[in-house]
């Protein structure tokens, strides 16, 4: 009765159960055109599970690498401009210009699930900033208004080389389709710093 009940289910919603049992008329029973798979302990399934997930990060590390241009227009173009960068020294404005280089480390799995899979990934960028900040130098005290106003707009350009954290989605029916990479949807969620971006620049030069 039990081993029918799970059969029914099965076929309703697509899937398959693993039968944890020691009694050989219940392992014989689960065949699998009735999608039923009997194991013998705990252990076993839970070995079952993590060979899978093994698996399924392989396959995940491998879409990661084939998609790594992708990621990284669209972190170019819609997320490092949002980071916080800060000029040492300086009250000032940083507008990124150009981005020359950005190299991604290996990813690493944070989680792995039926339906969707979570990697965090190092990545090393070279870019061109502009720094804008007002030249103290250049200023002047107005004594009726009781404050120090200050003439020139200073501009300079920068290089500099940072490292950023990326987080990367990936979105899937099973974890048997990651077999096919056109059926995997990959997407970043977020680029973080612990810290803002810190700049150097010498203002007398």
């Amino acid at each position: 009765i039990v081993l029918s009940a799970l059969t029914v289910w099965c076929q309703r919603n697509n899937a398959c159960v693993y039968v944890i049992t020691r009694d050989e008329q219940m392992r014989a029973a689960c065949t699998e055109d009735r999608r039923l798979y009997a194991l013998a302990d705990v252990t076993d399934f839970l070995d079952l599970v993590n060979s899978r997930r093994a698996v399924a990060a392989d396959l995940i590390r491998a879409i990661f690498h084939a998609r790594a241009g992708l990621l990284l227009e669209e972190i170019l173009d819609e997320r490092f401009d949002d980071l916080p960068f800060a000029v040492e020294g300086l009250y000032a404005d940083v507008d990124v210009l150009s981005v020359e280089r950005l190299d991604f480390g290996e990813p690493e799995i944070v989680s792995v699930n039926a339906h969707e899979a979570t990697i965090e990934v190092t990545c090393e960028v070279a870019f061109t900033a502009e720094v804008t900040y007002e030249d103290e130098d250049t200023g002047f005290y107005d004594f009726e208004a009781m404050l120090t106003r200050l003439m020139d707009t200073v501009k300079r350009k920068v290089n500099h080389t940072t490292d950023i954290r990326v987080e990367v989605l990936f979105e899937y029916e099973s974890l048997a389709s990651l077999a096919n990479p056109d059926d995997v949807a990959v997407s970043v969620m977020r680029i973080s710093r612990q810290q803002p971006i810190m700049l150097k620049i010498h203002p007398n030069k």
